[in-house]
């Protein structure tokens, strides 16, 4: 009898699961902040999502079925989020660590850094930062990082907004659950 792939993600739970912070929502074109609502921000660009869920957050390019490949996912509750999905691939193309709640993680070769119980700092194996998940209040996340597709061009999210490698950029956008995802940025497949 093989183990339970889920035990590695309970035993990681410190790791993959954020408190809402006290921070405000920082200001947004989107429509009023309702209660029942949850925003993704992610370089200047804004989500609005269903308050709670699990939430595909980004996919990038697809995966080798031809369905969106999902780079980061949560699910989202009154106890807080959890990481359910992360897919971080190196300079080289190569895999450096895949987080997924129902399989077992693979090529953990990055380290993190808890800021606070809401905020989580990725590094990848040459040091350099690719994730900062800040769950600013039960409302509003904030993800800030670079992803890389093995076929795409690396999508860097600053603050300020979302660019890939040839300055192409997106900032100050609002828009809902886009065929699954909070953010989609359609590719070749795997």
């Amino acid at each position: 009898m093989s183990p339970d792939p889920r035990y590695e993600h309970e035993k990681n739970f410190e790791l993959t699961h954020l408190v809402a912070g006290n921070s405000p929502t920082p200001a947004t074109v989107c429509a009023s902040q309702a209660p029942d609502k949850f925003f993704v921000f992610l370089g200047g660009n804004v989500s609005v999502l269903t308050a709670s869920g699990i939430h595909t957050i980004l996919t990038m390019g697809r995966d080798s079925n031809g369905k969106p490949l999902a780079m980061f996912s949560i699910s989202n509750s009154d106890r807080g989020i959890s990481i359910t999905k992360l897919l971080i691939y190196g300079r080289d193309g190569k895999i450096i660590t895949s987080i997924d709640s129902d399989e077992y993680w693979t090529n953990s070769n990055f380290h993190s850094k808890k800021i606070s119980p809401s905020q989580l700092l990725v590094y990848d194996d040459q040091e350099q930062e690719v994730l900062n998940v800040d769950f600013l209040n039960n409302h509003a996340l904030k993800i800030t990082g670079i992803f890389r597709h093995p076929k795409m061009r690396p999508l860097k999210i600053s603050d300020l907004q979302m660019s890939f490698g040839n300055g192409n950029f997106i900032k100050g956008g609002c828009q809902t659950d886009v065929m699954g995802s909070a953010f989609r940025f359609d590719g070749p497949p795997l």
